[in-house]
């Protein structure tokens, strides 16, 4: 059985109605799975960050990582979600006025976060982010991300995540060969 609430906003001249219809279940009261989903899709992101990194052999770390951010006021929304995946990942606070809820680890990625997607997914243009980024987690798997050839491939996939690729990584562009 899931709970329904019928919520009331005004912003400015227009009201508006909205349901919380879907976020928890009564039977156990956790958050509904395609609640998780459906606030990624809306303020999650699937990310990829490539650093230039004296300590690594290729000079280059890569960093995966799933995150959503919300208003501070939100924090225990990001406990529940926290929760929702077994209480893996970090809560962090980056700026007086955000928090989010963010897991890096690529253990935790590849048996709560993919898993969950695959299962439950996504529906507007992050989809394509998700796929992706679980081919750079696959990759990061096998361990390719420590040779040339797959960090350059993993480059190639970064520069088509998101928002694509750098400025930085434009003037650092190198190949490995």
């Amino acid at each position: 059985m899931i709970q329904k609430h019928r919520c009331f906003y005004k912003l400015g001249s227009q009201s508006r109605y909205y349901s919380t219809s879907h976020v928890r279940n009564t039977n156990n009261n956790k958050l509904n799975p395609f609640f998780i989903t459906g606030i990624t899709d809306a303020e999650g992101t699937f990310s990829c960050i490539i650093r230039k990194s004296v300590g690594h052999r290729l000079g280059w770390r890569v960093e995966v990582i799933y995150q959503i951010g919300l208003h501070k006021k939100d924090l225990e929304l990001l406990k529940e979600i926290q929760g929702f995946y077994g209480g893996i990942g970090l809560i962090t606070k980056p700026s007086k006025n955000m928090c989010a809820f963010r897991v890096s680890s690529l253990k935790e990625l590849s048996e709560k976060i993919l898993p969950h997607f695959d299962k439950y997914n996504l529906i507007t243009q992050k989809l394509g982010d998700y796929f992706l980024f679980k081919q750079i987690v696959s990759m990061m798997n096998q361990a390719l991300h420590l040779t040339e050839d797959g960090i350059q491939v993993i480059m190639n996939i970064r520069a088509s995540l998101n928002l694509g690729i750098s400025v930085a990584h434009k003037k650092n562009k190198k190949s490995f060969s």
